[in-house]
């Protein structure tokens, strides 16, 4: 359980007398079950370029930086809807901006397909631990 309200009636509903706030010992019960709001997690990394003498150096990424769009926990849920539950790349893609306010092309699904299917779970794993 995330939280508890207690809710107490302000007033009689026979009479309307004014009621105090005192505990029950065996309240009734009502939960509500929910999902907490989801919002994506957007790193941008900045590669600055400079000028040197001899041309322009670009910043490397950071170890460990998805070298792709997605990250690996959207990775693996796309490849789960697709490959495990055989959803369409359309109704990924709509579900992804519907639910995660993610907007992704199919092309851009379609690639995280391919670098999932030649992944293997030790890649995948070093990813997400750096």
């Amino acid at each position: 359980m995330t939280r508890t309200v207690d809710c107490f009636p302000d007033a009689c509903r026979g009479c309307g007398k004014a009621l105090r706030h005192t505990p029950d010992a065996s309240p009734h019960r009502h939960q509500v079950i929910d999902i907490p709001p989801v919002a994506p997690d957007v790193t941008e990394f900045r590669q600055h370029r400079v000028t040197c003498a001899c041309g322009v150096t670009s910043g490397a990424l950071p170890t460990g930086a998805p070298m792709g769009l997605l990250g690996p926990r959207l990775l693996a849920l796309v490849a789960i809807l697709t490959a495990s539950c055989h959803v369409s790349r359309r109704k990924v893609q709509a579900l992804l901006r519907d639910v995660l306010n993610v907007d992704i092309s199919l092309g851009a699904l379609s690639e995280s397909e391919a670098v999932v299917a030649v992944a293997s779970p030790v890649e995948v794993e070093l990813t997400r631990s750096r």
